[in-house]
């Protein structure tokens, strides 16, 4: 977006390019600079605000940027209920194989705001939101010149909301009602942070974490078991070990060695008849 399509008249009041004069008689100024500023409302270029002066700078424009997210925050706490989106997100938790996941969906119910920074910068909180079950979700709002695209969830503390909404084409910011219109039928609201208070998140964590205690028991019990057969093994190798040693030692001799070695021994009967 280059053009501005917002100004400010004396008494303070915003006016977009549709609903004031054309030219000077427009009556508005800058809300950036405080300038004096024309409204172009021909039939060939995008009806716009310009500077007399022809004094235009970067601030100027950012300034259109900020007014259409400021008028989207309006109408958003102004409302005295809110439909949220679902969540959707998965735990995952640490375990002994590595991790565990559960993939959980609910809804969760506006209560009332409980908090408001109207003039938060972009990627701050505007609000806080008070739940039904007692959780609390910060709420961020951004005007965006990129798609919109899907947002990582992740767990923390407090919840994280966003209302993200394409900037408006020129011909839908000619009045507040068209403007708004177009902010509230393109708006798209994401969690990027559930609450871990929420009963959904804690009861997920329990079970992730009973499994995991489980798990760690069933591990521990069969590598007990493994080491135990384990030792039976290598017990009943020893054994053999032992065993085959016992069989392959040389065997003692038994008696006194022969005396006379080698002489031929006679019986008693030969040696008479020899002498």
């Amino acid at each position: 977006m280059s053009e501005i399509f917002a100004g400010v008249t004396v008494s303070g009041e915003t006016r977009l390019i549709g609903e004031v004069a054309q030219g000077a008689a427009c009556g508005c100024f800058c809300r950036v600079c405080g300038s004096p500023l024309v409204a172009k409302q021909g039939e060939v270029l995008t009806w716009h605000f310009a500077h007399v002066a022809r004094q235009e700078n970067p601030e100027c424009y950012a300034g259109a940027l900020n007014l259409i997210r400021r008028l989207a925050i309006e109408d958003i706490l102004g409302k005295a209920v809110l439909k949220l989106p679902e969540c959707h997100v998965t735990i995952r938790r640490p375990s002994r194989l590595g991790h565990s996941d559960a993939k959980l969906a609910w809804q969760p119910e506006f209560e009332r705001w409980v908090d408001f920074a109207m003039d938060a910068p972009k990627g701050a909180t505007v609000a806080r939101i008070h739940l039904v079950d007692g959780e609390i979700a910060e709420l961020s709002v951004e005007a965006t010149e990129s798609p919109i695209s899907a947002l990582p969830v992740a767990v923390g503390d407090a919840g994280m909301i966003v209302c993200r909404f394409p900037i408006p084409a020129p011909k839908h910011l000619r009045t507040f009602e068209a403007a708004m219109a177009q902010i509230r039928a393109t708006a798209a609201w994401q969690w990027i942070r559930v609450p871990a208070g929420a009963a959904q998140v804690k009861r997920a964590i329990e079970q992730l974490d009973a499994q995991d205690r489980l798990e760690a028991a069933r591990i521990d019990k069969l590598a007990h078991q493994r080491a135990i057969e384990a030792g039976s093994r290598w017990a009943g190798i020893a054994r053999r070990n032992r065993a085959g040693e016992a069989f392959l030692r040389p065997r003692p001799a038994f008696g006194p060695p022969p005396t006379g070695a080698g002489q031929r021994m006679l019986c008693p009967a030969v040696r008479r008849v020899a002498r």
